[in-house]
């Protein structure tokens, strides 16, 4: 019996968009997180949801305790409740697929957030104790992987630093919404609010936290 079992902390659309994609290859299909975030499209009803600690993303601290809590709660499941299951690990808790060094589970691994190279943000540089160590942990566990999911060409280029090409998927992200209303920009509400007639629109949607180098905005506007 062909069975899944998706990790991500936070899931959002992207996470159900793929959970009810699986039902259509799968007998069963486990959803772990912390948070479920549902928009336009809903979780198919055959989806079974398993709840652990939610991400705390208020400082540093309560982020990694989170983390930690996290996959110690994912590893005594993967060992009591769901052996023989697939497992398709999402980088949130970025310690999630570690666990994939413990257990005999077959695996791919969804990077949102390549690690430890997003340290080097806060100060953590490539000769640290820390740093090489977790990028031993990637070269180990990339390597069982069957499969590397990431989201562009340019995540999938620092990628190679920790697995070979081959294995290497990218999978850009898409939008929650089945319909996209195309507006003209003289009827545009936004446009009208702010007087954006005939400037030039640079948007950024996403994230905005440490790892994201948001100070490139800044120079390209410059």
């Amino acid at each position: 019996m062909k069975k899944i079992l998706i990790v991500n902390q936070n899931a959002g659309y992207l996470t159900i968009d793929v959970a009810n994609a699986f039902c259509r290859e799968y007998v069963q299909v486990v959803l772990f997180c912390g948070r479920l975030r549902v928009y336009e499209r809903r979780l198919n009803e055959n989806v079974k949801v398993v709840k652990t600690i939610p991400y705390n993303k208020a400082s540093i601290l309560s982020r990694i305790f989170t983390w930690g809590l996290c996959t110690l709660h994912l590893l005594f499941l993967m060992i009591t409740k769901f052996r023989g299951y697939y497992v398709l690990y999402y980088t949130n808790p970025p310690t999630s697929y570690f666990i994939s060094l413990l257990t005999k589970h077959s695996f791919a691994v969804v990077v949102f957030d390549i690690y430890p190279d997003a340290l080097k943000i806060i100060g953590i540089k490539e000769n640290n104790f820390l740093f090489k160590v977790y990028k031993k942990i990637n070269q180990l566990v990339f390597a069982r992987a069957e499969k590397i999911i990431t989201l562009s060409n340019g995540m999938a280029t620092m990628l190679k630093n920790y697995v070979n090409e081959d294995k290497i998927k990218v999978v850009p992200l898409w939008v929650a919404f089945n319909i996209v209303e195309k507006r003209l920009k003289l009827v545009n509400p936004l446009e009208i609010k702010y007087n954006l007639k005939g400037k030039l629109i640079v948007l950024y949607a996403g994230t905005m936290g440490i790892a994201n180098n948001l100070e490139v905005l800044f120079h390209a506007a410059k």
